[in-house]
């Protein structure tokens, strides 16, 4: 899935939650690009996506995701 024009993002898990989560990342890092007019840095998206996965892995013992992330 693509993040932006540099980033890309991949997931594996299972199909439901991988489609939402990975969603939500997207759509979140257009959203701050909107707001701030620059985009986040790898660094940033990274970290945000780490921040949300540890996250929804404290709320639902269930949910595994793994996700790969990388700079075109």
């Amino acid at each position: 899935m693509v993040l932006d024009s540099h980033k890309l993002i991949a997931a594996s898990g299972e199909s439901g939650d991988r489609v939402q989560f990975t969603e939500y990342i997207q759509k979140n890092v257009a959203l701050y690009q909107f707001r701030n007019g620059i985009p986040l840095t790898t660094a940033a998206a990274a970290n945000f996506t780490r921040g949300e996965l540890a996250t929804a892995l404290r709320k639902v013992s269930i949910l595994v995701i793994y996700i790969v992330s990388i700079k075109v």
